[in-house]
């Protein structure tokens, strides 16, 4: 365990420095839960598996593992394990799976409810382990959950846009994009059109941060345990839509992250919040497509 702590630390510094905050046996489990979600992730993304084929293959024998409660593999026998543990509906992770499935495909999002299941699935998912993990049952809560996993993953994706284009796929829907979308070669090649792109993120932006907020409702009716380190980490995340917004050429050109300064700067500022505020959140903005989505799959999912 040891080692995926490791691995957690250098690859993800935001969601690691959040989870100083949980309890050591919390924090093994979390870390198992992020061990799987970044080997199902990294499946996709990896140029040494030789082709899409194989990623396919393999996404689908995690799916059977689930399915039987097995696995050779440690990682997903660990988790296996954990989903065990707390009782998780199985039908969760494989959602998970299923999500990631489609970054092995050319990606081009249509519309807004397209990037809101896709970001359900492979990040509203996390949100919904996490509260197993938590122990949080309320249905409200979990619906927040799935906001702040949403809002998170909207984030990822405006920060890695020029990685996502390097490998064909294009998170912002074609309804926000105001300009002829060729192919990712052709954008990458095309400063005007990655000025008039940086632009057109702005409206995501704003539509995550209401998503943030929402989530606000939520993390505030937390025991304060849990209260603490999920509005760091959401803090944290929301920061970097902030960095964008300030400067949205940025994103191709560097990899936009909140510095240690900041991060302590933000966790003293959470920290008050927590004990002497009521945390506040904006009014809900056209969040309509999201909360269908959430309802149809907290159904299926029980």
């Amino acid at each position: 365990m040891q080692e995926e702590s490791l691995e957690i630390k250098a690859r993800s510094k935001s969601f690691f420095w959040a989870l100083f905050f949980f309890s050591k046996n919390e924090k093994r489990d979390i870390e198992t839960l992020y061990s799987f979600c970044r080997y199902v992730d990294d499946i996709s993304d990896n140029q040494n598996l030789g082709t899409k084929k194989n990623a396919k293959k393999m996404h689908l024998n995690i799916i059977k593992d689930l399915e039987k409660k097995s696995s050779k593999n440690r990682i997903v026998e660990n988790f296996i394990n954990l989903s065990l543990k707390y009782k998780l509906n199985i039908e969760i992770p494989i959602q998970l799976v299923q999500g990631v499935l489609k970054d092995l495909k050319i990606v081009n999002i249509k519309n807004l409810e397209q990037l809101i299941f896709y970001s359900y699935q492979v990040a509203g998912t996390v949100g919904l382990m996490m509260c197993s993990i938590m122990k949080v049952t309320n249905l409200k809560l979990l619906k927040n959950a799935i906001e702040l996993g949403v809002a998170m993953q909207i984030t990822n994706i405006l920060r890695d846009i020029k990685e996502d284009l390097m490998r064909n796929r294009i998170y912002i829907p074609e309804n926000y994009r105001s300009f002829i979308f060729l192919n990712s070669k052709e954008l990458l090649g095309n400063f005007e059109k990655k000025k008039i792109l940086s632009k057109n993120i702005l409206e995501l932006i704003e539509y995550s941060d209401d998503l943030y907020n929402s989530a606000l409702d939520g993390i505030q009716n937390l025991p304060f345990k849990y209260r603490l380190p999920v509005l760091i980490a959401s803090n944290l995340y929301q920061n970097i839509g902030f960095k964008i917004k300030d400067d949205p050429l940025k994103i191709w050109t560097e990899r936009i992250f909140v510095k240690k300064r900041q991060k302590i700067f933000i966790t003293i500022q959470a920290i008050y919040k927590c004990i002497f505020l009521k945390l506040k959140k904006n009014k809900d903005n056209n969040n309509h497509a999201i909360h269908k989505i959430i309802e149809k799959n907290l159904s299926k999912n029980g």
